[in-house]
């Protein structure tokens, strides 16, 4: 960032970087652009687990933090045994990307650091496709951590035989049956699976019997409250062990929470009294965006405080760049971000 742009951030706002979309934290000893990591984006906290600062616990984000943890307290995980599998519910764009990451984050940090995570995006109704590629990565998972005793398990079959166009579930159930010889006391490889329909249910208890005893943490991802019913309803049973959590958007009461939180992230330490809070978005912005028993998601949320933001950047830069003598002090009334702001990119985000 341009070090005239940080003048008029600190100088305007209070603000030591810009709150939706910094380069650097310094104060945390982070610097986003070098680890390819971004607040505008889900949080790789697995990857980077200084971004745990930026995960607002709010509401159904909370909510599933408690039980993600207490139920890996009570499992003993990771310590032994077959590994769980998880279900994140909720609709697109409340964070099921960014819990996924953070729970593989807890399980990683429980098992003392050592554990790989790898997101599986599912392009084809063909579960033997979906195993095919899963086989490549506990693959690079094996050679990532030099677990032993594992070669002969991939020499069973070779890609030829298994046919990767049309991959034989037979071959790569061998193989997986194989694997868990030498993965069972192996770091966890965490996959999170997106998403699981209601035409794929039948998907859960089978990848989940073919991968749990490598010690592979399956993270189903769905948007069909169904799916997270049949999933309660298999883990309440023999064949699974696991635990569903569902997302929801926020309510006003929440995205003002999590706009506290991220602004306070990113203040001057000098900062006066009339520069905190919600500041420079007017107190009554929030109100008009989110009216009573609305809610919005969190990823167009952010998309709005980020848009509004840079609207008002845009608007006061020329002025304050150019001005002779520099650095013109503005009428605090010319700071304010007002709801018309969070209006117009509101309307830019859902046509988008």
């Amino acid at each position: 960032m341009p070090n005239e742009m940080q003048r008029l951030l600190l100088e305007c706002f209070s603000l030591v970087e810009h709150p939706f979309e910094p380069e650097a934290d310094k104060r945390r000893n982070l610097n986003f652009r070098a680890l390819g990591v971004s607040l505008a984006r889900p949080l790789d906290v697995f990857r980077v687990g200084g971004l745990e600062e930026y995960f607002v616990r709010v509401g159904p984000f909370n909510d599933a933090v408690q039980k993600i943890d207490a139920y890996l307290a009570a499992q003993g995980y990771p310590g032994g045994g077959n590994a769980p599998a998880f279900l994140i519910a909720g609709a697109k764009g409340v964070g099921r990307t960014t819990m996924a990451s953070f729970l593989g984050y807890r399980i990683k940090t429980l098992g003392g650091g050592s554990a790989s995570l790898n997101n599986v995006p599912v392009t084809t109704e063909h579960l033997g496709r979906l195993l095919f590629t899963i086989k490549n990565l506990v693959n690079l998972h094996v050679t990532r951590h030099q677990i032993p005793n594992c070669e002969g398990a991939f020499a069973l079959f070779s890609n030829a035989d298994i046919n990767p166009q049309d991959p034989s579930i037979n071959y790569l159930g061998q193989i997986f049956a194989e694997l868990a010889q030498c993965m069972g006391a192996a770091p966890p490889l965490i996959l999170v699976i997106e998403s699981i329909t209601w035409e794929r249910r039948d998907w859960i208890a089978r990848l989940y019997a073919h991968l749990s005893p490598l010690n592979i943490v399956l993270v189903f991802l769905t948007d069909d409250r169904r799916i997270y019913n049949a999933f309660r309803d298999l883990r309440s049973g023999p064949t699974l062990n696991g635990l569903e959590v569902s997302l929801d958007k926020l309510d006003r009461q929440m995205a003002e929470e999590f706009l506290r939180h991220r602004l306070e992230r990113f203040r001057s330490n000098q900062s006066p009294i009339a520069h905190r809070g919600l500041f420079p978005f007017v107190s009554q912005a929030l109100n008009q965006t989110i009216p009573p028993g609305e809610k919005i998601g969190i990823k167009l949320l952010e998309q709005i405080f980020r848009g509004a933001f840079n609207i008002k950047l845009q608007e006061l830069s020329p002025q304050y760049l150019n001005a002779q003598p520099p650095n013109p002090q503005f009428q605090p009334e010319q700071l304010l971000i007002p709801f018309d702001y969070l209006s117009r990119y509101y309307s830019l985000a859902l046509r988008s």
